[in-house]
């Protein structure tokens, strides 16, 4: 079912290097800063991604045709930049946190306190700490997409700015958008060609959305669109016990190697370098519908949106349910739906 988001401090379990396939969230530190931070921060962001993807460097293709003791090595030593990784994630996490609950703590304080302005300095302080630590959470996923080409990196980038810039800078994640980014131009081509989903999305039966999501689209105050990397983190959120066994067959190893801590993450690190997350969420969102049987109808409740039923917003995954022909035409339903 969709989710009905309960409180805000629910702790949900730690899910096996989840956040390398989907990432974490970085919040929005470009939500209130002056036009010159926001112009320092994209440049920056362009040239802050390296001429090859860091984990390309360390398994390159050659290492498919390597000995066993020659590949143990390359996956040991990939598997410790990843780990990396994921440390840098969390600790950008906890960093955004403690900025947002620095934020809410400052909108009840007097200006004219001395304490206040103090408060106030070492936010913007923090403020750019943070904008820092998010610039390099998406150089990294940037990285992984352009994998040494400039010219994918720059797109990616002008096309995050102008997203953000038609939203007034008020998206919820800077992550989210991108990822968006990143899957819009992956598939855009792909979509565009004869029988593609810009010819045929809208040709789809009301029959194939659900009631239950067509109510709540009409009850959301705000719909927004998502990745599908964005919108596995939600279900794996929800339904942790299902991520191994889903990872397992996405990995294409068995259940006894899937068991085995140390083989997995070697393996997910591997696959990782050589086709990267966006591909991997792919076949992983392929490996839950499969694993759950998944049709049409039952993706979208369990799998296609999140709810927060407390703002009345829906997330709503772009090309998560259906083929590529009748995702488009869902998308179409569902927003027609919230805008009566």
């Amino acid at each position: 079912m969709g989710e009905k988001e309960e409180s805000a401090g629910q702790k949900k379990e730690e899910l096996h290097m989840l956040s390398l396939l989907t990432y974490r969230p970085v919040g929005n530190p470009l939500a209130n800063a002056p036009p010159k931070e926001r112009r320092v921060f994209f440049d920056s962001l362009s040239q802050s991604v390296k001429n090859e993807a860091p984990l390309q460097r360390i398994i390159p293709h050659p290492v498919l045709r390597a000995t066993d003791s020659e590949r143990a090595k390359a996956l040991a030593a990939n598997f410790e930049v990843v780990q990396k990784q994921v440390d840098l994630q969390k600790g950008a996490a906890q960093q955004a946190a403690a900025q947002e609950k620095q934020r809410v703590q400052l909108q009840y304080v007097k200006p004219e306190n001395t304490a206040a302005s103090d408060g106030q300095m070492q936010a913007s302080k923090s403020m750019s700490q943070q904008m820092r630590a998010c610039m390099e959470q998406l150089s990294f996923v940037l990285g992984d997409f352009s994998r040494g080409n400039p010219q994918k990196t720059y797109s990616a980038v002008s096309e995050f700015e102008s997203r953000l810039e038609a939203q007034n800078y008020k998206a919820d994640d800077l992550m989210s958008v991108l990822l968006l980014v990143i899957e819009d131009k992956i598939w855009g081509g792909e979509e565009g060609q004869t029988g593609g989903a810009k010819r045929f999305g809208g040709r789809i039966s009301s029959n194939k959305v659900p009631l239950e999501l067509r109510q709540t689209a009409k009850e959301s105050a705000y719909v927004r669109l998502a990745s599908v990397r964005e919108m596995l983190r939600y279900y794996f959120e929800r339904n942790p016990k299902d991520y191994v066994g889903a990872l397992t067959l996405a990995l294409g190893i068995t259940a006894d190697e899937g068991a085995d801590q140390t083989f997995m993450q070697e393996r997910l690190a591997y696959e990782l370098a050589m086709i990267g997350s966006f591909a991997l969420a792919q076949k992983l969102l392929a490996a839950v519908k499969l694993q759950r049987k998944m049709n049409t109808q039952k993706c979208l409740l369990e799998l296609g949106y999140r709810y927060d039923i407390r703002r009345k917003k829906l997330v709503l995954g772009k090309r998560t349910c259906g083929t590529p022909s009748e995702s488009r035409g869902i998308v179409h339903l569902i927003i027609s739906a919230a805008k009566k």
